[in-house]
């Protein structure tokens, strides 16, 4: 392949840079930091959806509270009917009183889902109040963790300046089309470049087939293949000895 050299000493530099940041403690850092960012957001849902419920309840407890305050006019005024004989008739007495039954028993149920509503909503506010503590506690912790991190990459700005010009630089002399190809086969399989060992590729550790691995002997310069089965670039690296 082409810029293969290249290619291999880009991917050189990048392991270079991610020691650098894995020993400075900036990878665990980020990881630290997205945890408690995706912490965060969980607790912004949470808290979305129980003020989205509390006022949908709100809303069924005002209605509740209507039907109530009209089966409580009705009742008042067929027991006054009753309490001052304005019924004559039996038939129209009995169907009044079964009416009244019915409706003391709706404001019973009324009363009693009123009282359910209204605790449902106290536990809201609790819940809220809980995880409202807690995004505070969370988001604190986020801008603590930035702030260490602001630390550590100005201590290590002057040796991740230095590889990230070398990487720079490097990338400069690639051909675009190789580039491409190399960060989007990264980000299936990295390392993406190995090196032939003893008639394996050491990216999957699988055995070339004995004709392609006849030809995979040092020579005078670094010579690239695909492995068979994980398509990575595997490279001879030149023999010093066949120099001339």
């Amino acid at each position: 392949m082409k810029d293969v050299e290249k290619l291999w000493l880009l991917q050189e530099l990048e392991s270079k840079m991610m020691l650098i940041e894995k020993e400075a403690g900036i990878h665990e850092l980020t990881n630290e930091i997205d945890s408690k960012k995706d912490m965060y957001k969980k607790i912004v849902s949470s808290m979305e959806k129980i003020i989205e419920e509390y006022k949908k309840t709100e809303i069924q407890i005002k209605s509740a509270e209507i039907t109530l305050e009209r089966i409580e006019k009705q009742i008042n005024e067929w027991e006054q009917h009753l309490y001052e004989g304005d019924f004559k008739k039996a038939k129209t007495l009995n169907t009044i009183q079964s009416d009244l039954e019915t409706q003391r028993e709706n404001r019973k149920k009324l009363k009693k889902n009123i009282r359910y509503l209204s605790q449902q909503m106290k536990n809201d506010k609790l819940n809220l109040k809980k995880l409202k503590d807690k995004s505070i506690e969370v988001k604190k912790e986020i801008h603590d963790k930035k702030k260490k991190m602001e630390i550590i990459l100005t201590e290590s700005k002057d040796a991740l300046m230095s590889v990230e010009k070398e990487i720079s630089d490097v990338k400069k002399d690639i051909e675009t089309k190789s580039l491409e190809y190399y960060y989007k086969k990264k980000e299936k399989d990295s390392p993406v470049i190995v090196e032939y060992r003893d008639g394996v590729c050491t990216g999957c550790n699988m055995q070339f087939s004995m004709i392609l691995g006849r030809t995979m002997t040092p020579a005078m310069e670094t010579r690239s293949y695909f492995c068979e089965n994980c398509g990575r670039i595997v490279i001879v690296p030149l023999d010093p000895t066949l120099e001339s």
